[in-house]
């Protein structure tokens, strides 16, 4: 019976030794998004490289997002005049893997009663496709892997919020991939796609607000986040809604280069909306 006793002991020290040493989690980077556009396009968007490597990977990180002090209360408004079905949204997907091209993107796509509903869901895809579509399909001498998530980040009976993170890899020795986000904010009441100056004035007290919140960042990146970093990456940055507030994508290049997330609350935002109809919805 003693000995019994002992090997059950003995059995359950090893199941808890085994179970703690699988239960380790090692990071791991979320895809973020990028592109060269100008903050006037129709779409923002910000980008950063990243490293290959483990090492890499922590130095360069992918995206810094916000996760300490970021909006956790939905704001009313917002909640009120979500979509109820007014509209639909499917997604759709795009697939290609041929000639060293791996190439993938999802994307959302509207239906309903929706002004140039056509051209909305032309410019949802263009942007979703845009670097896939400026390589093109043609053989190339290095694997070449493309994948585009979009991801809805405010649905609402009369404006939609599109996010698209993009992952690019060349594999050549010395190219690191490279994340970008990309957004489209859409007014459904005219079908009108709507730039970052239709909708946030950009100024130095922005950059002070913004710089206020750098808190929601981790401890290594937020000394670095001031007001003139920011200022200097606003206008290459993506700009996108939700229910809790406005979130600012924004590469900046200390401590390494990084795509950021910063999000303000719509009463943080009030002095820096535009006279833009689309604000009805949040104040």
């Amino acid at each position: 019976m003693k000995k019994l006793c002992a090997l059950i002991l003995a059995l359950t020290m090893a199941v808890s030794i085994s179970a703690c040493k699988g239960g380790q989690v090692s990071p791991t980077q979320s895809n973020a998004a990028s592109g060269k556009e100008a903050s006037n396009s129709a779409s923002s968007s910000a980008s950063v490289p990243a490293g290959s490597s483990n090492s890499d990977q922590k130095k360069v990180a992918s995206e810094e997002v916000a996760k300490l002090d970021q909006p956790k209360t939905a704001n009313p408004k917002a909640v009120a005049n979500l979509n109820k079905g007014t509209y639909t949204v499917k997604e759709d997907s795009y697939s290609y893997k041929s000639d060293n091209n791996a190439f993938t993107a999802t994307y959302p796509v509207l239906s309903g009663k929706i002004p140039n509903v056509d051209k909305i869901n032309a410019t949802i895809k263009s942007t979703a496709m845009q670097t896939i579509n400026s390589m093109g399909t043609s053989k190339k001498k290095n694997k070449t892997t493309v994948r585009v998530s979009g991801e809805i980040a405010y649905e609402g009976k009369n404006f939609i919020s599109i996010g698209f993170n993009e992952y690019v890899k060349i594999s050549t020795p010395k190219a690191k991939p490279t994340r970008t986000l990309r957004v489209v904010n859409v007014n459904l009441n005219t079908g009108t796609v709507l730039s970052t100056n239709d909708l946030i004035v950009k100024n130095d007290a922005l950059c002070k607000t913004l710089e206020s919140v750098r808190g929601q960042l981790s401890g290594e990146v937020a000394p670095y986040i001031t007001a003139d970093v920011i200022k200097s990456a606003l206008d290459s940055g993506a700009v996108y809604f939700s229910k809790y507030g406005v979130g600012f994508g924004l590469q900046v290049n200390k401590p390494d280069q990084r795509l950021i997330k910063l999000v303000l609350t719509y009463a943080q935002m009030k002095p820096y909306m535009t006279n833009n109809e689309i604000w009805k919805n949040f104040k």
